[in-house]
């Protein structure tokens, strides 16, 4: 080995560039802190419990803040990563609804070709349970208009008794 070829951890340290790189990535490590023990608390918790779910979102609310101040101590803001506010409103709203519009017919051009592929059958769902709302129009409007709720109208109309 040569003298040129050898590595030294004093020389890597000195070196203002390595210095900036090692800065840069324990900044960003600083950033994702927040999401790394919150989920790792959280997801412990259980994710389908409020607390757990909660923890989980602020860690991610809690890295948008850090974020901010570890860009703010650089000297820099949202705008120089490529987060700025957009040009026109008016274009940025038509480009959601019409990305907005076009995911909904991807959708459903999806489910189209997912239930016509051969051998996937979709099996018939037994509707027989709604057989006493056909032609009895005030046990419709009871469920339809008071879904739950177990007020006397509901009652009078579960129990087959004309409004």
């Amino acid at each position: 080995m040569t003298e040129e070829s050898t590595f030294s951890i004093r020389e890597y340290k000195s070196n203002p560039v390595n210095l900036l790189k090692f800065r840069r990535l324990l900044e960003i490590l600083v950033a994702f802190l927040p999401i790394l023990i919150l989920g790792i608390i959280g997801t412990s918790l259980g994710t389908d419990t409020f607390l757990g779910g909660m923890l989980v979102t602020l860690g991610y609310v809690l890295s948008i803040g850090v974020a901010s101040i570890v860009l703010k101590l650089q000297g820099s803001d949202w705008s120089q990563i490529g987060l700025a506010r957009p040009k026109s409103w008016p274009r940025t709203v038509l480009l959601g609804i019409g990305a907005l519009i076009a995911l909904f017919l991807m959708t459903i051009a999806l489910q189209v070709v997912a239930i016509n592929l051969p051998g996937a059958e979709v099996p018939t769902i037994d509707q027989s349970r709604f057989n006493p709302l056909e032609g009895n129009l005030a046990m419709f409007r009871c469920l339809w208009y008071w879904p739950g709720r177990r007020s006397p109208l509901v009652r009078r109309c579960s129990t087959g008794l004309s409004l």
